[in-house]
């Protein structure tokens, strides 16, 4: 069996995850060799070796989010970053507000921010980065560090508002 072994590079999927991947899940294991009897047999018996294919497919699971995806994104009280991996590198860009208490971009419509004066407040940054690691595992600590996968479009409008006049 060619699944065995595989190190552990993304975290594994949690049981309900797992639930609404049944399918692909049969699936990875019919690839693999193991018919619905042999599964059965080896959760109760070889709870190891289970373990170990289910984390497999975890692995498979998140490489394939990852490669697939380009844009990430993070709000948090007072900030929003987005980030789009390239190839070889990532860019981000986004807006800070400085001593902004009464201000919390999690609860507001963030597409309306850019039509208002609030933008005009806010501190615009951009930087480009070469990947140090694997793109997936760079995609990885960011999702660990509270991002969430996206998509162009609120990158797209923060790069506008970034690249007009302020």
């Amino acid at each position: 069996m060619k699944i065995e072994g595989k190190n552990m590079e993304y975290r594994n999927l949690t049981m309900e995850e797992f639930k609404s991947l049944e399918d692909e899940f049969v699936s990875f294991l019919v690839v693999n060799g193991i018919d619905a009897d042999t599964w059965a047999k080896m959760k109760k018996k070889q709870g190891q070796k289970a373990e170990k294919i289910m984390n497999s497919f975890s692995q498979v699971v998140f490489e394939k989010i990852y490669r697939n995806a380009a844009y990430l994104y993070k709000i948090e009280k007072d900030a929003v970053f987005c980030f789009y991996f390239k190839e070889k590198e990532a860019q981000m860009i986004g807006f800070q507000f400085e001593n902004s208490n009464h201000l919390d971009l999690g609860s507001i419509d963030i597409y309306r921010t850019f039509q208002n004066e609030l933008i005009k407040k806010a501190s615009l940054v951009s930087q480009t980065k070469n990947y140090l690691k694997k793109r997936e595992f760079e995609m990885d600590d960011l999702i660990k560090g509270g991002c969430e996968l996206g998509d162009a479009s609120l990158f797209d409008v923060v790069k506008s508002t970034l690249f007009s006049d302020k």
